[in-house]
C-alpha cells in the first residue's frame, strides 16, 4: 500500500491519493524510499492545487518532515515554484498558540456551556489574553515524555486564570463577573482545571500537525508570519494591536445584510478605528500610543497599509478558503 502512494503522490494523481489516505490516514506522512518524499513533498514538486495541500493537512501531513536531502515541503515549493506566494503560506511549518487551541475544543465541544455562563466569559478571555503563546514548540507539541507538556500547559493557564479572575486553579468556589447592573455571570474556579486542561493536553501534544480550519479560525490569524518590511515605525505596533484585537473575530464571518463586505472591508475599518483616522486618506498618520522611539516614532503608513499589508492578509484569507474547498 506504501508503495502505491509513494507512485501515485510521484505521478500527481491527487485524487487517487486522497481517496488511499481517507482509507489509510496512518500513511499520511509516509516517505519513499528514494528521496524520503512525503505525500506533501510530493504536492510541493508538483505545485498541487491549494485544495490538494488542504486536504493532505487535514489528513495529518507534516509540514515539518525532512527529506533525506534536508528539504521540507516549503523548501521544495520555494525552489520549484518561487512564485507560488500561497503554497509558501500554506506550507509554512508551525504550531498553534494556546489560544487557537482553546478555539479548536469550543467550536469541536458542543454543550461545553450552559446559557450566560461565565465559564465562557473566562475561556474568552483566556483566548484574548494567549493569542501568542510564546512557549517553546517543542514543549507545546509535547515532545518531552518527562512531562514538561502538562506542566507548561497547567502553569500558563493558572497564571492567566490567576490574571484574570484573582483565583488560582486548585480552589474551588465561583468567581463572579458584573459587566452590567442584573446581568452577573458565575464561573466554576476549577473549570479550566477539571473540563479545560484534560484535552487541551491531548490536542497540545499535536498542535504542530494542526492546521487552521474554518470553524475556528478568526481573522487575527492571518498576522502569523509578520512581513519582513514596514512602512514606519508605528506600523509593527498597529500590526500587534490587530493581532490581539481580531482575536475573537470569526475569519468567515461576514455581516448578514451586505455579503459584499470583504476580508479587506473588515481590516480597513479596524485599522481605521485603531488609529482614529479616516483610512481612505493615503497619508501618515501619528497613533500616541505607538510611540516608543525612533526617527518616525509613532507613524503609521496608511498607504503601506493600503498597498502592501492589507491586501497581503487579504490574500492569505483567500489561500486558507481555497485550501478549505471539499472539507467537510
Amino acid at each position: 500500500m506504501q508503495d502505491q502512494l509513494a507512485r501515485l503522490a510521484y505521478n500527481g494523481h491527487w485524487k487517487d491519493v486522497l481517496a488511499l489516505l481517507g482509507q489509510q490516514p496512518d500513511l499520511a506522512n509516509a516517505a519513499s524510499i528514494g528521496k524520503g518524499y512525503t505525500p506533501l513533498h510530493q504536492a510541493a514538486w508538483h505545485g498541487a492545487d491549494l485544495p490538494v495541500i488542504g486536504a493532505l493537512l487535514a489528513l495529518g501531513a507534516d509540514r515539518r518532515l525532512l527529506t533525506k536531502e534536508g528539504q521540507t515541503a516549503r523548501d521544495i515549493a520555494r525552489s520549484q515554484h518561487p512564485d507560488r506566494e500561497d503554497l509558501h503560506y500554506i506550507l509554512a511549518p508551525s504550531t498553534r498558540s494556546l489560544a487557537q487551541l482553546i478555539r479548536k475544543l469550543i467550536a469541536e465541544t458542543p454543550g461545553l456551556f450552559s446559557d450566560y455562563d461565565g465559564n465562557r466569559i473566562i475561556c474568552d478571555r483566556l483566548i484574548t489574553c494567549l493569542g501568542e503563546t510564546w512557549m517553546e514548540a517543542d514543549a507545546l507539541a509535547g515532545r518531552d515524555a518527562t512531562g514538561t507538556l502538562a506542566r507548561g500547559l497547567d502553569a500558563r493557564l493558572e497564571a492567566a486564570l490567576h490574571a484574570i479572575t484573582g483565583l488560582s486553579l486548585p480552589p474551588r468556589g465561583t468567581a463572579q463577573f458584573t459587566p452590567a447592573e442584573h446581568f452577573c455571570f458565575s464561573a466554576a474556579a476549577d473549570f479550566v482545571r477539571r473540563t479545560l486542561l484534560p484535552p487541551l493536553r491531548d490536542v497540545a501534544a499535536r498542535a504542530a500537525l494542526i492546521p487552521l480550519e474554518p470553524h475556528w479560525a478568526v481573522l487575527a490569524d492571518l498576522f502569523e508570519p509578520a512581513p519582513d518590511q514596514w512602512g514606519l515605525r508605528g506600523d509593527l505596533f498597529l500590526w500587534m494591536e490587530l493581532h490581539q484585537v481580531l482575536c475573537h473575530c470569526e475569519l468567515s464571518g461576514t455581516p448578514d445584510r451586505d455579503p459584499e463586505f470583504t476580508v479587506e472591508d473588515r481590516l480597513v475599518a479596524a485599522v481605521a478605528t485603531l488609529t482614529g483616522t479616516e483610512f481612505g486618506a493615503r497619508r501618515d498618520v501619528y497613533v500616541r500610543r505607538y510611540a516608543r522611539g525612533g526617527m518616525s516614532t509613532g507613524m503609521v503608513s496608511c498607504e503601506h497599509w493600503h498597498v502592501t499589508v492589507i491586501p497581503l492578509l487579504a490574500r492569505r484569507a483567500s489561500w486558507l478558503q481555497q485550501s478549505w474547498v471539499g472539507l467537510g
